[in-house]
């Protein structure tokens, strides 16, 4: 006879923490004649909607940064 594992409902607490969003910031951004959409939240850079390589997005995010004077 095969024996079923029971559990005990309600003996363990879980807690669920609050989801937060941050809104999406897409940025139109023209750098040396091209033009990009930046997405801040994520650091990503995007050229019809194709992602940039990482080396080119970083310098082009901290262009845009500087720019801001952040």
């Amino acid at each position: 006879m095969a024996t079923m594992a029971t559990r005990k409902l309600g003996t363990k607490t879980t807690t669920r923490r609050k989801a937060t969003r941050k809104p999406k910031e897409l940025v139109n951004y023209s750098f040396n004649g091209e033009n990009y959409v930046l997405d801040l939240h994520r650091d990503r850079v995007y050229r019809n909607w194709m992602a940039i390589e990482t080396n080119k997005g970083v310098s082009i995010i901290g262009a845009y940064k500087a720019s801001l004077g952040l």
